[in-house]
């Protein structure tokens, strides 16, 4: 049975000193995707893989093409094979799916099993050896050979639980898939040195290899005498953390299912395409005979360094993890059982990228085909190209000695505001909450590499803006002629022909800089009683959209948007035929730069029809378009944040079809899947608890320009789970989110200054997931650790007093400034 398969190879500690074998760890995966060279080789695959391994691993591997791999995600140099196992899901109750994550690549052993009976030695695989362990159609357990060698391993506080199927329990320490490959081979002899093509692969990609007679050590059948070395999977998956919104699983007691729509776990499966230099591999399998596991005892390999990475770009343009999905990638029903499920087919199947790049320091390269939920370096924007990730604030020297101002913290704001400065060099770092022009880079500052630039931008986080610890910073030149009316003298006073720069000084002695051109508005005249002006004013802004598209609008009648509104935007104007699709209603879109969906999707034909029908081939529930169909966006719900607008909000005419009208500036015309259902949403887009974290209300912030909580975090991915997880990391009491993504801690209380507003100040949609608050302007989202009530206190601590005189100095000598009041 699968105990006393398993138990000889998990409990290691019981093997005698004759039963050799190494560990060898693949820290992290290669690539999740929809790919399986051995069962559709040179296609895409019908479900998703976790893949370890050789970096040339693609839809079309063979051995020749592996063997020239660049680096492995494993830790043997000489080995670039390729292991993979169906990525694991989370079910909710409304259908929809997040991925599981697994906490490594997986530890694949090495067992040197034999027999006295065996024809010849444990051999090492033949070139190009390709094998398929279990049955992806599998929902019952059949008790035979391959069943007994594959299984889950719940491990427990206390206790480990085996089961041949996904276990009902939650498992503290992770859930472990376990598998043992087929050791014997058909063939002639003990030499495999001319193996037959038989041998390598067969047509179920099963039959070629069998499991020996009774038990892992058993002798060799008849049909099958060739005995090679035994592969063990372990593949950890990190279930824990879902505990607390087990109650809103589809299922509630086994709420995970397998990529090929499996929640059984009978199912569960592996393949394997060797690699290997032979000769090494034998030599290993001959002379490394220690039974303790640890591989680095082996002299016959070259090991990487254990924080080694190798990582490579998605073959299929098609987002499979770190985001909700309406339905398993692929066709994969969830299917119960007992009787097998059976395959089917999509209509549709998403583009492949005609090129990858490989990558061994976690970011892929500037320029690299990704997906479209993942970071990218903004290579060129307008006459602006980008160099390289700079140090800055070396001895206290910037590389870029001017601070500009922007509107949003996104890289085209920044190299807006250096091109009507007339600078040559602009940086944009810490978030994108700083920009640095010059036209002279500070020698002290030099190129770090691309991969040391990792934070995102607050108000877009699908773009990178700069680094930290040490301070870097993204560097960008100017490559083309610009043409300038004027140029910005930064915190001077200057008065020219035809424009004026003044400063614009507080009552607490913060400041910004501000700059008119004389047909521009004096901003203050709005907000200061004690400003006037004769000059009649025209206010102008800009707002940068995920689609990349500038769209200047003006409180004058005059507008630079190139769309057109129709006539009338009634329901006519809509496509109201689609059997696929239901129109709903014009919806607001984008608070604080957040898209109220969060995908972006290609549309060059800027018709109602392409949009829905790229948001269909995603398996999205929600469609939406917008600025006359140039801009199609999708997710699985539509934030809450968003409000229904009047129709004629939305009534600019389709770019690609007069007759119909595609949305409006921040109006989206919203369509809902008639196959999909959206993502049922809280009555309130807070977390009620996150792990050991309660939700309390919505707090004060900077009362008397005092932060409530003093420490700022990194929220790695702007949402709520990313800044509570920070919080936990540092040892915090109390954590909040603010202003969409920022992240604040204390490690005793919330300042008693603080005090609660209505929930509506903490309504900014996070800019990492639409679908949650992140709280407001100046308003805190608050959490606390352990119970739904903080703790009080009437005086501020150390830490606190001291983080204020500092914030009180810096501000005294011009470091900080606050935010306009507009």
């Amino acid at each position: 049975m699968l105990g006393r398969s398993l138990s000889a190879i998990a409990l290691l500690a019981s093997l005698s000193s004759v039963e050799a074998f190494w560990r060898m760890p693949c820290n992290k995966p290669l690539i999740v995707e929809r790919a399986d060279p051995i069962v559709n080789p040179g296609k895409i695959s019908g479900h998703v893989h976790t893949v370890s391994g050789g970096s040339n691993f693609d839809l079309s591997s063979t051995f020749e093409t592996l063997r020239e791999s660049t680096c492995t995600s494993c830790l043997v140099k000489q080995d670039m094979s390729a292991y993979w196992t169906p990525q694991m899901y989370f079910q909710w109750a409304n259908g929809s799916f997040t991925d599981v994550e697994q906490t490594s690549g997986g530890i694949i052993y090495y067992l040197q099993r034999d027999n006295a009976a065996d024809v010849g030695p444990v051999q090492a695989f033949p070139d190009g050896l390709r094998m398929l362990i279990g049955n992806p159609f599998l929902r019952s357990y059949s008790g035979s050979p391959m069943a007994q060698a594959i299984g889950w391993n719940c491990l427990g506080e206390t206790e480990n639980i085996k089961t041949p199927y996904l276990p009902s329990t939650n498992c503290p320490n992770g859930l472990r898939g376990e598998l043992r490959t087929s050791t014997l081979g058909s063939g002639h002899g003990a030499d495999l040195t001319n193996s037959a093509a038989s041998f390598l692969q067969s047509s179920d990609h099963i039959s070629h290899m069998a499991y020996p007679e009774g038990d892992e050590i058993g002798p060799c059948p008849s049909t099958h005498p060739i005995r090679i070395v035994t592969l063990f999977y372990e593949m950890m998956w990190s279930v824990d953390p879902w505990k607390i919104v087990r109650s809103q699983g589809l299922n509630t007691s086994q709420p995970f299912v397998l990529a090929m729509g499996d929640p059984t776990g009978y199912g569960y499966h592996a393949d394997f395409f060797d690699g290997w230099d032979k000769t090494v591999l034998q030599e290993a399998i001959d002379t490394c005979t220690d039974d303790s596991g640890v591989i680095q005892l082996c002299s016959v390999f070259d090991l990487y360094d254990d924080n080694a990475s190798c990582a490579k770009t998605p073959d299929v343009d098609e987002q499979v993890v770190g985001l909700t999905l309406a339905a398993l990638p692929g066709c994969n029903p969830v299917t119960y059982g007992p009787a097998n499920a059976v395959p089917c087919a999509v209509s549709t199947s998403p583009a492949v990228f005609s090129s990858t790049t490989v990558y061994t320091n976690g970011i892929a390269p500037p320029g690299s085909a990704t997906l479209g939920n993942v970071p990218k370096v903004v290579t060129s924007y307008k006459s602006w190209t980008y160099q390289d990730c700079y140090s800055d604030n070396v001895g206290g020297v910037r590389g870029l000695p001017t601070l500009l101002s922007t509107a949003a913290k996104t890289v085209e704001a920044c190299l807006d505001a250096c091109s009507a400065g007339g600078f040559s060099l602009c940086s944009v770092e810490y978030h994108g909450n700083e920009c640095y022009a010059g036209n002279t880079l500070a020698s002290s500052s030099t190129a770090l590499g691309y991969e040391h630039c990792t934070l995102t931008c607050a108000d877009n986080a699908l773009q990178y803006c700069g680094g930290s610890g040490p301070a870097a910073m993204e560097l960008y030149k100017l490559t083309g002629a610009v043409s300038l009316p004027y140029l910005f003298y930064p915190f001077k006073l200057v008065f020219g022909l035809d424009y004026l720069i003044f400063e614009h000084f507080k009552l607490n002695f913060d400041f910004e800089p501000y700059y008119y051109h004389l047909d521009e508005a004096l901003r203050c005249s709005t907000t200061d009683s004690s400003t006037t002006t004769n000059t009649t004013t025209t206010t102008t802004s800009t707002t940068t959209t995920p689609a990349s598209s500038t769209v200047s609008t003006s409180s004058s009648s005059s507008t630079t948007v190139s769309a057109a509104p129709s006539a009338s935007a009634s329901a006519s104007t809509k496509l109201t035929t689609s059997p696929d699709w239901t129109y709903s209603a014009c919806y607001s879109d984008n608070m604080n730069n957040v898209r109220f969906l969060p995908y972006t999707l290609s549309n060059p034909s800027s018709t109602i029809e392409s949009c829905l029908e790229a948001c269909k081939s995603a398996g999205y529930a929600v469609c939406a378009l917008e600025y006359g169909g140039g801009e199609c966006y999708a997710g699985a719900a539509l934030s809450s944040a968003s409000t229904v607008l009047a129709a004629s909000k939305c009534s600019m005419t389709c770019n690609g079809d007069s007759t119909k009208t595609c949305g409006g500036p921040d109006a989206l015309d919203v369509y809902l899947s008639t196959s999909v259902a959206a993502l049922t949403q809280p009555s309130t887009p807070n977390f009620a608890t996150f792990g050991p974290w309660n939700y309390v209300n919505c707090y004060s912030d900077l009362v008397n320009n005092v932060r409530s909580l003093p420490n700022q975090l990194t929220n790695s991915n702007l949402t709520v789970e990313g800044c509570l997880n920070a919080c936990t990391t540092a040892g915090a009491k109390v954590c909040a989110v603010s202003y969409g993504s920022e992240c604040f801690s204390s490690k005793t209380t919330i300042s008693s200054a603080s005090t609660v507003l209505p929930a509506s100040r903490c309504g900014f949609p996070c800019k990492g997931n639409p679908l949650e608050w992140c709280g407001g302007s100046a308003a805190l989202s608050v959490y606390n650790l352990g119970s739904s009530t903080l703790s009080t206190r009437s005086l501020p601590s150390m830490a606190e007093l001291r983080a204020a005189a500092r914030l009180k100095q810096k501000r005294s000598k011009g470091l900080f400034k606050k935010e306009p009041v507009l």
